[in-house]
């Protein structure tokens, strides 16, 4: 039975890249949703009572 050696640096180059994206991808999406969220708040906090309760809402 005969081992070969395997270069691990190439083919982990590709690997790190991939994880670098996936982790930016998910920080991306995580401001996304907390700018939006942040957007819907400031929104709701500026309507009045009335306009709150024509839309099924209350403080």
């Amino acid at each position: 039975m005969a081992f070969t050696m395997i270069n691990q640096t190439d083919a982990a180059r590709p690997n790190v890249l991939h994880n670098t994206k996936v982790r930016a991808v998910a920080v991306f999406q995580s401001f996304v949703t907390w700018n939006t969220s942040r957007k819907s708040r400031l929104i709701l906090a500026n309507l009045n009572d009335r306009t709150l309760e024509d839309i099924g809402l209350t403080r």
